[in-house]
């Protein structure tokens, strides 16, 4: 059995750590294993079902609290320890080239550096210029690139590492069938949240955080409330912004209308409960939410910063953000209920259908 490393802060049900995850189960477990590699001392959303899996959660040292150096030494004993095949180092900053330095200096013939965005955590001058700084360093840390889509992978390793041989695409694949719309799981969700069967649902998938912008999203809906009484706002996930965005809701009078749900386990029923999804993110490698949202074959009105590698099928409209909320009440209005009845053929043309791109999932992490 190969057995690979993933290093990340924590397994908690963000875009680059679901993705994994969906590798991960469909991984023929006789043949390859995943360990999962921590600097987080609060257990993750994933930690349990991995450990179910065969998986461990290995704990490293935050850079932040015991320095890079101390960070590197112990990531270079874990490498010597665990006698892995591969690391990979999933990230939007490439000072986490630093954590592949590591596992190379322990012995990993194989470190793979998985570009997940086209920003950085805030996009402020200081991130961006350390970004820029270490980005050489990437060229001695990886043996291979990976990114969701050109954009992430031109933002992190540049052009001369994308059309290098070291560079390859691996889609944020999904399980198609899970996520095929259920007429079921439609009259559940609102159920169980309150939300009416006749309810127009706007949804978002996403940490609360700069990035995914709910501010302008909460925005949008205010307008669509004030047009729409049965209108509804589902929000799902959680983050530093979550505080900040109940208290917008608040202010707005709109606390009836918004649905805060939290993470949940059961994603794939809830985009069933919406009628259209809202995505006006500042910037994103290659959003998984708005693939799982096409493969249930839910309508979808996104930010033109993100890649047009996302839009799959002509249920998708780009819009920019500086076009203000009105513009963007209008086209969510126009595509809302116009669900696609089989969005699962397009995406497994275009190489979405986990089943398919885990052959590759297995090529570039385990060389096979």
């Amino acid at each position: 059995m190969k057995r690979a490393v993933y290093i990340v802060t924590a397994m908690d049900a963000g875009g680059a750590e679901t993705v994994f995850m969906k590798f991960y189960r469909a991984l023929d477990k006789n043949k390859y294993q995943l360990d999962f590699c921590v600097s987080s001392d609060e257990p993750g959303f994933y930690d349990d079902e991995i450990r179910e899996l065969g998986g461990r959660i290995v704990h490293t040292v935050k850079k932040s609290e015991s320095g890079p150096v101390a960070s590197f030494r112990r990531l270079r004993d874990i490498a010597r320890e665990g006698g892995y095949c591969a690391a990979v180092r999933s990230s939007q900053h490439s000072l986490s080239a630093l954590d592949l330095l590591a596992m190379r200096a322990g012995g990993v013939p194989r470190t793979v550096f998985r570009s997940s965005n086209t920003g950085t955590v805030t996009n402020s001058r200081k991130e961006a210029v350390l970004h820029s700084m270490f980005r050489p360093l990437i060229r001695l840390a990886a043996t291979s690139y990976v990114a969701p889509s050109t954009e992430a992978g031109l933002y992190m390793f540049g052009e001369a590492g994308v059309s290098s041989g070291k560079f390859d695409i691996l889609h944020n694949a999904v399980d198609l069938q899970e996520f095929d719309y259920r007429e079921d799981a439609r009259k559940k969700i609102r159920r169980e949240l309150g939300i009416a069967e006749d309810a127009l649902v706007v949804g978002h998938v996403g940490r609360f955080n700069q990035q995914k912008n709910h501010a302008f999203l909460i925005d949008v809906f205010a307008e669509i409330a004030g047009k729409r009484d049965e209108a509804v706002l589902l929000l799902l996930g959680k983050g530093e912004l979550l505080e900040s965005a109940r208290q917008k809701v608040e202010v707005l009078g709109l606390s009836d209308r918004v649905k805060f749900a939290g993470v949940r386990s059961d994603v794939a029923l809830c985009y069933s409960a919406m009628d259209v999804l809202a995505f006006p993110s500042l910037y994103e490698g290659l959003p998984n939410v708005v693939i799982e949202a096409q493969a249930n074959g839910l309508p979808c009105v996104i930010s033109n910063a993100i890649t047009q590698e996302a839009v799959i099928n002509g249920n998708v409209v780009s819009m920019p953000l500086s076009g203000g909320a009105g513009s963007w009440c209008e086209a969510l209005f126009r595509l809302s209920g116009r669900r696609a009845e089989d969005g699962a053929s397009e995406l497994r043309l275009a190489g979405y259908d986990i089943k398919e791109e885990l052959s590759n999932f297995v090529r570039l992490v385990f060389g096979e």
